[in-house]
């Protein structure tokens, strides 16, 4: 028995020191990625703010969508957002147009223009692409 306790923690120590350790690629992997974000991102997708407008758009109470929209707080919030630059890490070209985008969608909801429904899809896609950790 103690033979066998022996001979299990030399081969853990071995496949530490070949580096499947926790030193090794296994502690690599087991970083969580990172996670695009910065005050006025968080604060524009509070989901509070941005749930009841989906739902209402996909249940078809426009007009609870709108009322929604043009809360003063959601204009404060996009105001805040547009001014506030992308963090360091995550700046880019491609995230700067992406925010372009957001702001353009959210801009369109808060003054009712267009179809509603085109609107919440394409301010959902642009929002996704926004926060995409792989988007240079």
């Amino acid at each position: 028995m103690i033979r066998q306790l022996g001979i299990l923690l030399l081969g853990f120590s071995l496949l530490n020191f070949v580096g499947c350790g926790p030193s090794g690629k296994v502690a690599e992997m087991s970083v969580a990625p990172k996670v695009v974000t910065w005050p006025t991102l968080d604060t524009l997708m509070e989901p509070e703010r941005n749930m009841f407008i989906v739902m209402s758009v996909q249940t078809g109470d426009l007009a609870g969508a709108k009322k929604a929209a043009s809360d003063p707080k959601m204009k404060e919030a996009v105001d805040a957002f547009e001014k506030d630059p992308i963090p360091a890490p995550f700046a880019s070209p491609a995230r700067d147009a992406a925010k372009a985008d957001v702001v353009k969608h959210y801009r369109e909801l808060i003054e009712g223009k267009g179809d509603l429904r085109k609107v919440v899809q394409e301010l959902q896609t642009a929002k996704g692409k926004l926060v995409d950790i792989n988007l240079k």
